[in-house]
């Protein structure tokens, strides 16, 4: 370790042989500033004041405030305010041509708060926005995934941000000639696709309260729309509301397949037969069906048979939202036979 000139002289050889960009990095380190002091009283005290207003410079430079006044930018991941922030935290997004349509059609819902969208709307959706002094605020696709909530939301361009759908309670079914009960349904997709058909029948629909999918913006987008119409009530207790029924009502629950999960007898649904009394017509929820206490409420079982014996295939049932529209359309043709126009 040489002292003196000799190691000023090596300490300089050795900065010469660095690349510019290391070079300036070991300049403020404390070696090269050990370096600059020993060069100042090698040198003369001309050396030592150049390099002190030197040092002075730049403190100064670091403490200078920045010339640009304006408040700081955002980070990237910090949230942009947005034009429905000032609507009820409880406000939801209905998405698709078809549930806007239908909503801004019915009016079932108690408030309407603005209407995005992604391109010009048509002529009729505006006279309806006129009609009911509906905001509409243009917005790009991004932030219309946004207001929804869903990355992969199918909302064709538009969203219409309003307030939920209610559900008035029954305690009994009143004058229908049939009646459409689910047990627990538990995705809002078959529930928007039980509801399309129901409503395609003209038939009214009860839900549990509890333990069942609700009228969200995913089921009126899997209706087409027919949730903001349909009307779709609500039981406390779905055994008491059948029983409650039952004076003046035939409750008959559709089964997975005969001898699962029941003892009773499950009629096929080629040889089910009305009577002639109101139909309540019972769906289970997906995979286990109908639960026990339900179908000791139920007057009859029937079932949809399949082409494949028992035992050959893992697919012996079919989709809760499917098996809703065979046994309305079966059911709805025998009430046309029973009262013919």
């Amino acid at each position: 370790r040489p002292a003196g000139p000799m190691r000023i002289a090596t300490t300089s050889v050795l900065l010469a042989m660095l690349p510019p960009c290391r070079r300036a990095a070991a300049l403020v380190s404390p070696c090269a500033r050990r370096l600059s002091t020993a060069r100042s009283a090698w040198g003369g005290s001309a050396n030592a004041d150049e390099e002190r207003e030197r040092r002075r410079e730049i403190d100064e430079a670091r403490r200078r405030p920045p010339k640009r006044s304006e408040p700081p930018r955002r980070g990237r991941g910090e949230r942009q305010p947005r034009h429905w922030d000032a609507f009820p935290a409880t406000a939801e997004f209905v998405y698709g041509t078809a549930p806007v349509r239908a909503a801004l059609t019915a009016r079932r819902r108690e408030s309407l708060y603005a209407l995005y969208h992604e391109t010009p709307l048509d002529a009729s959706t505006v006279r309806l926005c006129d009609e009911l002094e509906l905001e509409r605020v243009e917005q790009p696709k991004g932030r219309l995934q946004e207001a929804i909530g869903q990355a992969r939301a199918v909302h064709q361009g538009v969203a219409l941000c309003c307030s939920p759908l209610t559900q008035d309670v029954l305690e009994a079914a009143f004058d229908a000639p049939l009646w459409l009960a689910l047990d627990e349904v538990q995705d809002p997709r078959n529930l928007g696709a039980i509801v399309r058909s129901a409503r395609f029948f003209d038939c009214p629909v009860v839900s549990c309260a509890k333990n069942s999918a609700p009228l969200s913006p995913v089921a009126s987008k899997a209706s087409s729309g027919a949730l903001e119409e349909a009307p779709v009530y609500e039981a406390r207790n779905l055994v008491s509301f059948l029983a409650n029924s039952k004076p003046h009502f035939r409750v008959v629950g559709a089964a997975l397949t005969p001898g699962k999960r029941t003892h009773r007898e499950v009629t096929a649904l080629k040889h089910f037969k009305l009577d002639g009394r109101p139909t309540i017509l019972v769906l289970g929820k997906e995979g286990t069906g109908l639960r026990t206490n339900v179908i000791d409420a139920c007057d009859d079982l029937l079932c949809v048979h399949g082409r494949l014996p028992p035992g050959q295939s893992q697919v012996d049932s079919l989709n809760v939202a499917v098996t809703a529209a065979l046994l309305l359309h079966h059911l709805d043709l025998q009430i046309d036979r029973l009262n013919p126009p």
